[in-house]
């Protein structure tokens, strides 16, 4: 789950921070401490003058690495922004994906008078989601889904035995084909006089499966393999130039520059490893979970609670426009107004005082803009 920190916070705070980071899972690499060691052992060697010192030979070209340190980094960074730009892009398509799912229900209780095929329907959209988002996690789908259904969908009640046991066995797209339930239910529920209004209901639907047919695509789609192997290669190849060369040095800042370098380094490749594929149980993958659970609760509030508004209420709105003679010419000016209540103070009525009648508007200027007015053509 994404961690939310305070951009305000001190500087030594956030940098000395371990959990929750990269540094805490460069640390648990092997590959990281493979070349920490490797850097303390030439400095040891050279230390110890089992490294001639005066053989030019064995002396890492600094001024010839600058090249290999600038391919690396441009590559390293490319790299990373274009996983951040995926992990937004998908980020994007799955809360549209569960937006629509309210406006579902919103359309559901505007439409569907009667609340079991409402609710019927809901438990449909829900279980469609939920074994879509499942299966993202997963390579292994069909293994997958067996397990999803005994421990999720039959304790979530979300589909009847009988409905699991077809879905099991199907081998269609089963999270659109459950889905495409619920708009047989509305369809049932609406009957063939108000059929028009299954329009709404199927356009949402099929937003969501074409959201879910977008992820998998780009799920399909990450960077090409051989610009990932291009990239390691300059990494190892660099880390282990700059462990040897910094090793030679007659300072005992070189092995701490080392360490800091190659964490950076690895860091960045980590990351952008972990944001590539937001669906797992990384820091930084999307709590799908806590999405959907927020999301029903919302749904089931929406669906079982209701209020009668008073017609009186109608008639009152919060926001009055008032036109002051000082400022006619920026038109009217909007205020609140709220008074307090003599008969308890913790209830703020607002008085409501109509629209003047006469609103002045700024005369157009050009011809072009100008909108036609009563009697032209």
């Amino acid at each position: 789950m994404p961690l939310h920190y305070d951009p305000s916070e001190a500087l030594f705070v956030v940098a000395s921070r371990f959990t929750s980071t990269i540094v805490q899972a460069c640390f648990l690499k092997a590959e990281f401490w493979l070349l920490i060691v490797f850097n303390w052992g030439v400095a040891f060697c050279w230390y110890k003058n089992y490294i001639p010192r005066d053989e030019p030979l064995l002396e890492v070209p600094w001024d010839l690495m600058k090249i290999a340190t600038g391919l690396l980094t441009f590559f390293i960074v490319f790299y990373t922004n274009h996983c951040f730009a995926r992990y937004s892009q998908l980020y994007e398509l799955v809360r549209a994906m569960l937006g629509l799912v309210q406006d579902i229900s919103s359309e559901l209780m505007l439409r569907c008078p009667d609340a079991a095929p409402r609710r019927r329907a809901l438990k449909y959209i829900f279980a469609g989601i939920a074994i879509f988002f499942h299966g993202l996690g997963h390579e292994d789908g069909e293994a997958a889904m067996q397990s999803f259904e005994v421990s999720q969908l039959r304790s979530a009640q979300l589909l009847t035995e009988k409905e699991i046991d077809y879905i099991a066995d199907f081998e269609g797209p089963r999270s659109f084909t459950v889905m495409h339930w619920a708009l047989e239910c509305i369809r049932t529920d609406l009957g063939t006089d108000r059929e028009r209004y299954l329009k709404p209901f199927s356009d949402k639907v099929f937003k969501i499966r074409r959201n879910g047919d977008e992820i998998i695509q780009i799920m399909d789609l990450p960077m090409p393999f051989q610009y990932f192997h291009i990239l390691n290669l300059m990494l190892s190849i660099n880390l282990i130039l700059w462990g040897y060369g910094m090793g030679c040095m007659d300072t005992f800042f070189a092995p701490a520059i080392y360490f800091v370098t190659t964490l950076i380094f690895l860091g960045m490749r980590e990351l952008s490893g972990v944001l590539s594929n937001p669906f797992g149980d990384d820091e930084v993958d999307f709590p799908l979970t806590t999405w959907l659970l927020d999301v029903y609760n919302d749904v089931v509030y929406l669906l079982e609670h209701s209020f009668a508004c008073d017609e009186d209420v109608y008639a009152h709105f919060p926001f009055q426009l008032i036109v002051d003679e000082d400022e006619q010419s920026e038109g009217p000016v909007g205020k609140w107004l709220t008074t307090v209540s003599d008969d308890d103070p913790d209830i703020v009525p607002i008085r409501y005082d109509p629209v003047p009648d006469v609103i002045v508007e700024p005369e157009p200027q050009s011809a072009f803009m100008r909108r036609p007015g009563r009697g032209s053509k």
